[in-house]
């Protein structure tokens, strides 16, 4: 494996480059089983509203030890009318301390403080044949507080997507059992790495899901 960094308005976001290559919002979302400690870098993030804490998007721990990869709209002031000011990971809240814009598509959110859990290797430009056989992961619903916005998952769940076309930043795939819902935005497509660091390697982020929670439904996933 190899590293390198980019640095996009003041933040270095580290590349660990390996060789190779959204009825029940909540219960439609994904496979039910906990697999919690398969994916420990999955982060929740939090928003404080007029409705209050609404878990709107999901975020990537990644290198440096304290940052977040998430889609661009996750850290947008106007995201859900909110601000997002807390991170879960691994049922351990941290403050937000930094949001940052990495490219036209990614942002980052950078921690208070650093964490010990196990963190994502991000594939840079990922090259992805078609019909390739990703993994996504997440909780669903937005919010347990605001059962407008349907109610959130306690557990942590995955399903299968299958790719169906990679263009410049863009990575469109198709459910082959449930899908994501709004919460998931941001959250990682992954695939399995052979790097000893990695579990999966990161291929994209979530921008957006037509149909959420429904099976053979289509996603867009930017990198």
């Amino acid at each position: 494996m190899c590293s390198s960094a980019i640095f996009v308005f003041g933040i270095a976001i580290i590349l660990h480059v390996t060789q190779g290559n959204l009825g029940d919002i909540a219960n439609h979302l994904i496979q039910k089983r906990e697999i919690s400690n398969q994916f420990p870098y999955l982060a929740k993030l939090g928003y404080q509203t007029k409705f209050g804490l609404i878990w709107g998007c999901t975020g990537a721990l990644t290198f440096p030890t304290n940052t977040i990869l998430t889609a661009n709209f996750c850290i947008s002031q106007k995201a859900y009318g909110g601000n997002l000011n807390i991170v879960q990971i691994e049922n351990r809240n941290y403050s937000v301390l930094e949001k940052k814009v990495v490219t036209d598509e990614i942002g980052a959110v950078i921690l208070d403080k650093n964490t010990d859990s196990a963190k994502a290797c991000i594939l840079k430009n990922p090259s992805i044949p078609v019909n390739t056989t990703a993994i996504i992961a997440g909780w669903g619903g937005m919010s347990p507080e605001n059962q407008l916005h349907g109610t959130i998952n306690k557990e942590l769940a995955e399903s299968m997507v299958t790719v169906l076309e990679v263009s410049k930043q863009t990575i469109k795939v198709q459910s082959t059992s449930d899908s994501p819902c709004f919460a998931d935005r941001g959250g990682p497509l992954q695939i399995p790495s052979k790097d000893p660091e990695c579990r999966y390697n990161v291929i994209g982020f979530l921008k957006e899901w037509k149909n959420c929670g429904e099976p053979n439904s289509f996603g867009t996933y930017i990198f």
